[in-house]
């Protein structure tokens, strides 16, 4: 089994990757990983905790948004490992977790896998509870993105076009599905997600609307707005799916 290289930029937020960090170590079995930090512009003791805890970094010196660490770290990675971007702010329970989502890997065609949370957009949502254990997605959100080595190879790092950051994971999703692979969701992971504190605390100076609104524009101008409808449709599909399944039940 391929070794898992395990990204996490983050931009002073010491309390959730504490938590995030040592729930991966404490809670992760059955598979070799390593962890690649990228503390972003970090003044609140990050990387001196980082140090402590024997943890492998990149340092940015200077805030640089989320996209850019994250490729940061993707640039350290190695031809024969898998990619997961793991968000600073979720935390594990699962000691199998990372084990049950490299099984998708079985399928040649699966590109990428992603989990199940309380706080995420589409198909990943844990409330749509009556689909299946394991099905397609129109696209994975970034919090937990395992990405297939191979994947990686092909489609490569972020986009760099969509700034700060917001809407690279259906940039990538796209991609990803554009090279010939599946994007897959695996129901019985689940990860607990804190939702979005770095994003929130950009918006605290900036409408978050505009935060969106022109990477909106750059996913609409790179893959046409047929393209971006059909993967909404294909979610609304899919939650109809589970809105039925409810309903047969009863």
């Amino acid at each position: 089994m391929s070794r898992v290289a395990i990204v996490i930029p983050t931009w002073n937020n010491i309390q959730f990757l504490r938590q995030s960090v040592t729930s991966l170590l404490d809670r992760t079995q059955g598979v070799e990983y390593r962890i690649i930090c990228v503390p972003n512009g970090c003044d609140d003791g990050t990387v001196q905790w980082l140090q402590r805890k024997g943890i492998q970094f990149v340092e940015l010196g200077v805030p640089s948004g989320f996209i850019t660490s994250t490729n940061a770290g993707l640039a350290q990675v190695e031809p024969d490992e898998h990619v997961l971007l793991l968000n600073d702010d979720v935390r594990i329970t699962d000691p199998f977790w990372l084990q049950r989502l490299l099984r998708a890997f079985d399928d040649p065609e699966v590109g990428a896998v992603g989990p199940v949370s309380n706080f995420i957009l589409g198909a990943q949502d844990f409330r749509l509870d009556r689909l299946p254990e394991t099905h397609d997605a129109p696209f994975l959100i970034g919090l937990c993105l395992l990405i297939r080595n191979e994947t990686f190879a092909k489609v490569g790092k972020l986009d760099e076009a969509f700034g700060i950051g917001t809407n690279e994971d259906l940039d990538y999703s796209l991609s990803i599905k554009d090279a010939g692979y599946r994007l897959l969701v695996d129901r019985s992971v689940f990860i607990w997600h804190y939702g979005s504190r770095s994003l929130l605390r950009v918006a605290e100076n900036a409408n978050l609307d505009a935060i969106q609104f022109p990477t909106r524009q750059v996913l609409l101008a790179k893959w046409g707005e047929e393209k971006c409808n059909a993967m909404f449709r294909e979610l609304h599909a899919i939650v109809e799916l589970s809105r039925i399944a409810e309903v047969s039940s009863c």
